[in-house]
Parts: C-alpha cells; sequence; structure tokens
C-alpha cells in the first residue's frame, strides 16, 4: 500500500520541484516572493513526506 502511495508521492514532488523552478524565476523577475515561498514550503513538504513513506514501507 505505502508503495503506491510513495510512488504518487514522487510524482508530485517532481511537480513541485518544477514549479519551485518556475517560480524562483518569477520571483527574480518581478519579486512576487508569495509564490515562491509558497512552492518551497510545498516542495519541503512533499520532500519530508517522501522521507516518511519510504520508511513506512515494506522491506
Amino acid at each position: 500500500m505505502w508503495g503506491h502511495i510513495l510512488q504518487a508521492n514522487s510524482v508530485l514532488l517532481a511537480l513541485a520541484g518544477v514549479f519551485l523552478v518556475y517560480s524562483a524565476g518569477n520571483a527574480i523577475l518581478t519579486w512576487s516572493w508569495k509564490q515562491f515561498l509558497l512552492s518551497l514550503l510545498l516542495f519541503a513538504f512533499l520532500g519530508v513526506t517522501e522521507v516518511i513513506f519510504a520508511a513506512l514501507q515494506e522491506p
């Protein structure tokens, strides 16, 4: 069960990484830091859940 959740979380983590890069560039060009902070928090949250789900996965 945790394997399927881990796979879905991995896809979301990759998408969050793309969003983080996009929002970092957007923040540099337009000085809109709210979107960058949101993407940074989302990426950090999904990274932590990735570690938790990997630990919960059966060996």
